[in-house]
């Protein structure tokens, strides 16, 4: 939904996946949970993200 809202802010009907890569951190960031070793490995959820996010590039 939020990149749906960010496509119709920038005049665009459809959705693209530079609307979902950046809507990836403002929406999952409360959803993901690290597993143990994240956590003793000190690996932030906005690295999870990231790493996420790498796989949605623009076209």
């Amino acid at each position: 939904m939020a990149a749906k809202a960010r496509a119709l802010m920038h005049q665009r009907l459809a959705v693209t996946r530079e609307d979902i890569a950046e809507m990836l951190l403002p929406v999952l960031a409360h959803r993901v949970l690290r597993n143990f070793e994240a956590e003793a490995d000190g690996i932030a959820i906005a690295e999870i993200l990231q790493a996420l996010r790498e796989h949605i590039r623009p076209d």
